[in-house]
């Protein structure tokens, strides 16, 4: 199935930084997001913070969570500490390189290369499934967000995260690199759609994605941040531009001089600029089973 995902093609090193400074940039969101789940070592129960409703007794067994697009890992670590030795992490990747050998990984972490909209996957066998700045890529978001949600047990969160780049502009109205900026991250979102490196206005789509699955207390938001050059969502950017520079090459809204001006803004500390949209939408796979 097709995949606009160009990372695979690059060097390991630079890739690697790319994606730990995408964790740097998103954890914060992600893992205030899961928090809100109330992932526990018990069983899955019934979240009291974004997902409502009075808590439910946990199972013997701890939870069984999957990570869809685990990059370097960190969710799939968060996910591992919070269900404790009785719960179980399956972080899944088209290109798992940059997860690790087994001692980067807790014991109750499993590492498979998977394609979402193509290899097996086991259906009703979790009670957390998650991905970020995965469907971005695909051609077939709906299609690999139903196979998520066959995944999950009754009972079960489906909690999905994507950007959208909309606000993708400069903060400062005064700065001197600002009218440039500006022009550049017009042109950059033009040429992505254009080239399809990525869908940059894919996060509001979410919610409306989340509702064609018949998933019980839905739920959304986005959040949006300003961010200054020189710090970690800069140099994720800027390590970003520099990685799919090949594949914007022929638009003719975006070139050699749009992303000199991008990347120059991006490195210096007094320029400051408001980032993506991080949307989430989530959703729990009907009832609890009644505890035996």
């Amino acid at each position: 199935m097709p995949t606009r995902y160009w990372g695979a093609a690059q060097d390991a090193i630079s890739e690697r930084r790319r994606l730990e400074l995408l964790e740097a940039r998103y954890d914060p969101l992600t893992f205030r997001r899961l928090d809100a789940l109330a992932i526990s070592p018990g069983g899955a129960g019934v979240s009291p913070g974004m997902a409502g409703g009075a808590g439910v007794s946990p199972g013997m067994a701890g939870w069984s969570c999957l990570e869809v697009g685990a990059g370097a890992g960190s969710v799939a670590r968060f996910l591992a500490e919070r269900v404790g030795p009785a719960g179980r992490v399956v972080a899944t990747d088209l290109d798992p390189r940059f997860l690790g050998a087994g001692d980067r990984l807790p014991s109750n972490v499993e590492v498979r290369r998977h394609d979402i909209l193509a290899d097996p996957l086991e259906e009703a066998a979790f009670d957390l499934v998650h991905c970020r700045a995965l469907l971005c890529h695909l051609d077939e978001p709906v299609q690999a967000l139903t196979r998520m949600a066959a995944a999950l047990r009754p009972g079960g969160w489906l909690l999905i995260e994507d950007a959208d780049y909309i606000t993708l502009e400069a903060a400062c109205p005064d700065h001197p690199l600002t009218p440039i900026w500006d022009r550049a991250a017009e042109g950059l979102i033009r040429a992505m759609v254009f080239d399809g490196v990525v869908d940059p206005r894919l996060g509001r789509r979410l919610p409306d994605f989340l509702a064609t699955l018949g998933l019980d207390r839905q739920g959304h938001e986005g959040t949006v941040r300003i961010h200054q050059g020189a710090t970690p969502s800069a140099e994720f950017l800027r390590h970003s531009l520099h990685a799919c520079r090949h594949r914007l090459e022929n638009a003719v809204v975006f070139g050699d001089r749009e992303l000199e001006a991008m990347l120059a803004a991006l490195r210096d500390p007094s320029f400051s600029f408001v980032d993506s949209i991080s949307y989430a939408a989530w959703g729990r796979h009907g009832a609890v089973q009644p505890q035996e």
